[in-house]
């Protein structure tokens, strides 16, 4: 049995968390709701929650290098976890108004994001990273084997990484807006530039034809991926600043142009 790493499991918190997240009664949980610092660099092979101490001040977890938590990481209410090294074995899932901040370390399947929880993401790997419920989340390093997903008014935003999957790799639908900073961006192989990509046929994501985005991210690292955007969402392609910053230059001197020819 682990020792107590100055954790407290509370038996009614416990049966909160079943009742709210659906695990299995049999399945055992690590509850982290102290409001207090606690870092993991050990095994821990149940689920694991973060939630704010019953003074609703928030706690904080690092995962870091030889840390593992084999099952789900649960984030709740205002909590802050970051992962700097170590592994989750299945799925981090935020909620309320949790902050997530991903720099190293590796999720085996999943991030989910609900309820304006905020992620940022600038290293290390998982497999799918999806934003519902106006979540925002931040991507400027690291790589997803699979896809992003954009929904419920959610903002995400990718300037660096890579999306490794073959196959559909950006999706946004519901309001949900998924904005790319970059340059040099094509749409199924014709120069697009930078704007608003939108619904063909304005029902599901599932329905729409498939479309291929390339272009290089603001990072450098380059993108290549089909995509889909159902309903009212979009995907909107925007230059990074540095390109910006010569864009604005360039109409700046067009405007003094045009005014000296007509004085």
């Amino acid at each position: 049995m682990m020792k107590s790493r100055n954790l407290t499991i509370w038996v009614m918190t416990a049966v909160w968390v079943v009742s709210c997240v659906g695990l299995p009664e049999a399945e055992a949980t690590v509850i982290f709701d102290d409001g207090s610092f606690h870092t993991i660099h050990y095994t821990i092979a149940d689920h694991v929650v973060v939630a704010d101490s019953y003074l609703f001040e928030p706690t904080k977890v690092a995962l870091v290098s030889d840390g593992l938590i084999d099952e789900y990481l649960y984030a709740y209410d205002s909590s802050q976890v970051t992962m700097s090294g170590g592994y989750i074995g299945d799925q981090l899932l935020a909620y309320h108004t949790s902050q997530i901040t991903i720099s190293g370390g590796s999720i085996h399947w999943s991030l989910y994001a609900y309820d304006s929880s905020q992620v940022t993401m600038s290293g290390g790997s998982m497999g799918v990273l999806e934003a519902w419920d106006s979540s925002e989340v931040s991507i400027t390093g690291g790589s997803i084997d699979y896809y992003l997903y954009a929904r419920d008014s959610s903002q995400l935003t990718l300037s660096g990484g890579e999306i490794k999957g073959g196959g559909l790799g950006l999706i946004a639908e519901y309001e949900g807006i998924l904005t790319i900073q970059g340059s040099d961006f094509a749409v199924d192989g014709e120069d697009f530039g930078y704007g608003e990509l939108n619904s063909i046929l304005g029902g599901g994501y599932y329905d729409e034809p498939i479309r291929h985005l390339t272009g290089t991210l603001e990072s450098g690292d380059f993108l290549d991926n089909d995509f889909r955007i159902g309903y009212d969402a979009s995907i909107v392609l925007v230059p990074e600043p540095a390109t910006l910053l010569l864009l604005g230059l360039g109409a700046v001197m067009l405007r003094r142009k045009t005014k000296s020819r007509s004085e």
